[in-house]
């Protein structure tokens, strides 16, 4: 049953053709399902029946589609991934809890908010006039899912105006006003003023306190001069935002806690989205998905833990023979372990351990990863 979600979310991502009036209709008619759908999603209770057939509906929908989401290669990957989740989703929606639906909710919205960036598309025209059924926090989260940011802003203040105490949607309305000032509006200057405005609301959680103020911080520092050598905001090609990565900003994150670096993270991944839309299918591309990857290490990934495994598997298959190639096959096994580590160890299921190993044999062909020959 949770498996809806990334599709439904990842439909909100796709790219539109709105010279073409039947994908609009089409995606009229997804913008409603899913505002019909995703309010049910947080209900204590939710209908396992109703859901797959909803499934079925949108499968449909999406089947219709096909011509106009397949015609570009960012499009297309991103289609890709969608029906393969659609197509688990049949197999899986009578089985999830509740529990694993809300958790993969928030991943989901997540990677969709990661892909925002790289299609560099605002507003959705999906014809939805009213929420309906949500609370201040729902419909933020739905704002920001379809890319309408000013009502996600407005709500996200609003929601936080209400003195919540549930952390989880504290804690996700602060990183998304984070993503949509900073990130996708490319505004630090807005950004901290948007947090300024919303710390007097915070006054009884000491620890979302203190990591506004920390954040508050690291935007001073970016606002104060953008033009500074050291600022991840300071146009660079790859090679020099590479050696910025390696050399520069290890250094300055000695002297920084992890909401002042994540500050940075975020806005280091604009820059490296930037360059991934500005050279497509380059031989630049594998190291720009790598330093993706890294960057959402970096954040725990709180964000875009489904990302990085396309960005890494992406430049694993589709560039074995580049040098970062080697390097995105270490950041996966990584990612990986870390992925299924507990506090009773390392449990990889034979399903990873599988596609770890598949992908090793891309890289090194018969060669251990250790073995250096031939490099």
């Amino acid at each position: 049953m949770y498996k809806i979600l990334p599709i439904l979310l990842l439909s909100a991502m796709l790219p539109l053709n709105c010279s073409s009036a039947p994908l609009n209709d089409i995606m009229h008619q997804l913008g409603e399902k899913l505002l019909v759908v995703f309010p049910r999603l947080y209900a204590s209770e939710s209908d396992s029946e109703r859901l797959k057939s909803e499934i079925e509906e949108i499968k449909a929908l999406f089947e219709q589609a096909t011509p106009h989401l397949t015609s570009d290669p960012g499009s297309r990957a991103n289609y890709d991934l969608l029906m393969a989740e659609l197509e688990r989703a049949s197999e899986y929606a009578d089985t999830a809890s509740h529990s694993m639906l809300k958790a993969d909710l928030r991943e989901a919205i997540a990677v969709c908010g990661s892909c925002h960036r790289q299609d560099r598309r605002f507003v959705r025209d999906y014809g939805i006039s009213k929420f309906r059924d949500m609370d201040e926090f729902l419909a933020a989260e739905y704002g920001f899912m379809t890319r309408d940011y000013a009502s996600a802003l407005t709500s996200y203040r609003n929601f936080l105006a209400q003195e919540p105490t549930d952390s989880t949607r504290i804690q996700t309305a602060l990183d998304h006003l984070l993503v949509v000032t900073l990130e996708i509006q490319e505004d630090p200057e807005l950004a901290a003023n948007t947090y300024k405005a919303i710390q007097p609301y915070l006054a009884q959680h000491r620890e979302f306190s203190a990591l506004v103020e920390e954040r508050l911080a690291s935007l001073a520092a970016l606002t104060r001069n953008p033009a500074d050598l050291n600022s991840p905001l300071v146009e660079r090609d790859i090679d020099a935002m590479g050696w910025y990565l390696s050399e520069v900003f290890p250094l300055i994150r000695t002297g920084l806690s992890f909401d002042q670096q994540f500050v940075y993270w975020v806005a280091i991944r604009e820059q490296l989205n930037q360059l991934l839309r500005a050279q497509p299918g380059t031989a630049s591309t594998p190291q720009i998905l790598y330093w993706l990857a890294v960057s959402d290490r970096a954040l725990q990934y709180r964000f875009y833990n489904s990302l990085s495994r396309r960005y890494l598997t992406q430049c694993i298959r589709d560039y074995p023979g580049h040098p970062y190639a080697q390097e995105c096959f270490k950041e996966y096994e990584m990612m990986m372990i870390v992925s299924f580590s507990g506090s009773g160890g390392v449990y990889l299921p034979d399903e990873a351990i599988e596609e770890i190993e598949s992908l090793r044999k891309v890289v090194y062909g018969n060669r251990s990863g250790n073995d250096k020959r031939g490099k």
